[in-house]
């Protein structure tokens, strides 16, 4: 069985579709942006932070390697009796050097833990994109040709009503009959018209 939808408004129409472009060109730009943040933050905790704290603990490394030989020298020049200098210098250079392996460490985590929270969320982001910029495009295309539809019935003079068009009467005994009314009662009153117009012609 067919169905049939009873236009009323072709106004109220036209605002809803145009509710709905405003809400793509809003909706659209928005979650482009939220993507690419995610994937910003990615890129800063995967290559600019892990790449700036790797090079930092090879070159503390260095520096720490280097404290440790020259204190090693001052022990063996000074018949064992390093100098404070050398001292504090290789504890702080140890210091730094502990201090970039746990910063990589971190790092290292929160580029795991930042994937793992944000792979839902791109899934998601990425299914609503995709309804915005093509299933709402088909529906504003669709309602699109409804108005032109629409636009060009109302043009063509037939009355729009809730109850669907407006045919007019065959004639005017047609006219009294009741839409709501029985096969029967339509036929006995028809039968019973024909006999009284017999009556007045043999008359």
């Amino acid at each position: 069985m067919s169905e049939r939808a009873q236009v009323t408004s072709i106004e109220s129409l036209e605002s809803f579709r145009a509710s709905l472009i405003v809400f793509m060109n809003k909706a659209r730009p928005a979650l482009e942006e939220v993507h690419e943040e995610i994937l910003r933050t990615r890129q800063w905790l995967d290559h600019e932070q892990r790449g700036h704290w790797e090079r930092e603990v090879r070159r503390r490394s260095r520096l720490l390697e280097q404290a440790r030989l020259e204190l090693f020298t001052a022990r063996l020049s000074q018949l064992h009796t390093e100098s404070s200098a050398q001292q504090m210098t290789f504890r702080r250079a140890k210091l730094a050097f502990e201090e970039a392996e746990e910063k990589l460490a971190r790092v290292r985590k929160w580029s795991r833990e930042l994937e793992n929270r944000t792979a839902l969320l791109l899934r998601e982001i990425n299914q609503a994109h995709t309804f915005v910029t093509s299933d709402l495009t088909q529906a504003v295309a669709h309602l699109s040709r409804v108005l032109q539809t629409l636009e060009a019935y109302s043009k063509s003079g037939a009355p729009m009503s809730p109850a669907g068009p407006q045919v007019p009467a065959a004639s005017p005994d047609a006219a009294e009959i009741r839409e709501d009314a029985p096969a029967t009662t339509v036929h006995s009153e028809a039968r019973t018209r024909d006999r009284e117009t017999g009556e007045g012609d043999s008359r």
